[in-house]
């Protein structure tokens, strides 16, 4: 669920919901210049997210079937996800981010 002010990046499957930002189909109508525009720049954002999720599926609980509790797998997930964040931050620190840096901006991870 979206909390008060925040969007999602969703592909097709999600257009319905609010608050959720999806491209659109080109079904044999008018197709502008800003619709493709649009569609690759949620695409472009939508495989940043999905580079990280795949990175975070590379720890080895998730190569096999799991089989343990529901209180089990909701601690390895959250291991999984610090530690994947963790790793993210310190190759930024090292200068050797994970995706391309750009903005006027000083980029850093929150303390």
């Amino acid at each position: 669920m979206l909390g008060l002010g925040e969007w999602g990046l969703g592909d097709l499957a999600y257009g319905g919901e609010e608050r959720m930002l999806c491209s659109r189909k080109n079904e044999g109508g008018v197709w502008t210049v800003l619709d493709e525009y649009w569609k690759s720049l949620v695409a472009f954002y939508r495989a940043r997210v999905e580079k990280v999720i795949s990175r975070m599926k590379k720890h080895t609980w998730c190569q096999a079937v799991f089989r343990g509790s529901y209180a089990t797998f909701v601690v390895l997930n959250e291991i999984s996800v610090v530690l994947t964040t963790l790793e993210i931050k310190r190759e930024f620190e090292q200068g050797k981010p994970m995706f391309e840096v750009v903005g006027p901006w000083k980029h850093s991870f929150l303390p």
